[in-house]
């Protein structure tokens, strides 16, 4: 219905406020720090008055995602992969609205962009989760050993769930390619969410292995200038650390 123009604010609101527990999640993240700067939020109609619906689309799949996965959440690598997604969803917000594109389309790009690797963790999470504590020497090499693992890599099975979930087209490209070698598009939704995850990486939040150390040389040429002025370490990975520990807490409730 997110994806549907015709659809009207109320009819979206009415359908959140049929699943009660949907909309109590979705509730306590528009009153998380990932808004903390709007007037307090009491209902999902009002949600879509202040915030608009590319922004409670966001927040709705930031739920729908959380409990996609839930049965997972046992498997020790489950904690990494989520906040992986989380760190990618803020810093593709932000590389977005740098791009011109909206803040939430690059949130919910990174948000959705690994729903693949908590796939396969949530149906072989003894397995898979073997799998990311040994690693692999790159990710080109971890999708190949997925493939002789399981039949299928966590970026062909992201395609898969995109088109099962009905999401817009760019959704599932950026999903799929988002380890393909960079493009020269800056405003190309799989660029944003290849600079967010490797951006993630370096800040300390890898979806698997050691976080690489903080270097933007083969970033550099693609970032838009606004992002490559302010990517100080110094000031991004406490920033992020307070807003994912504010997701989390809030979907903790």
């Amino acid at each position: 219905m997110a994806c549907d123009e015709r659809a009207s604010f109320k009819e979206f609101s009415q359908l959140i406020e049929s699943e009660p527990a949907l909309a109590a999640d979705i509730l306590r993240l528009a009153n998380s720090p990932l808004y903390a700067h709007r007037p307090p939020i009491t209902g999902i109609l009002r949600a879509l008055a202040f915030l608009g619906l590319e922004a409670v689309r966001g927040l709705a799949l930031t739920v729908a995602l959380r409990n996609f996965s839930l049965s997972a959440a046992g498997a020790p690598c489950f904690r990494e992969c989520w906040r992986h997604n989380l760190a990618c969803a803020l810093l593709a917000g932000d590389l977005a609205a740098d791009s011109l594109m909206e803040w939430d389309r690059g949130y919910t790009l990174g948000l959705l962009h690994d729903s693949g690797r908590l796939a396969l963790l949530t149906a072989n999470p003894v397995a898979y989760n073997r799998l990311l504590q040994v690693g692999a020497p790159d990710a080109r090499q971890m999708l190949t050993m997925e493939n002789e693992l399981f039949g299928v890599d966590h970026c062909q099975l992201a395609e898969c769930l995109a088109d099962q979930w009905r999401l817009p087209p760019g959704l599932g490209s950026a999903m799929a390619h988002h380890h393909d070698p960079y493009g020269s598009d800056a405003r190309a939704p799989v660029l944003i969410v290849q600079m967010a995850c490797r951006l993630a990486d370096m800040a300390g939040f890898p979806a698997w292995g050691d976080a690489p150390p903080w270097n933007l040389d083969d970033l550099q040429e693609h970032l838009p200038r606004s992002s490559a002025e302010r990517l100080n370490p110094e000031t991004l990975i406490p920033w992020l650390v307070e807003r994912i520990n504010g997701l989390e807490g809030a979907l903790m409730h």
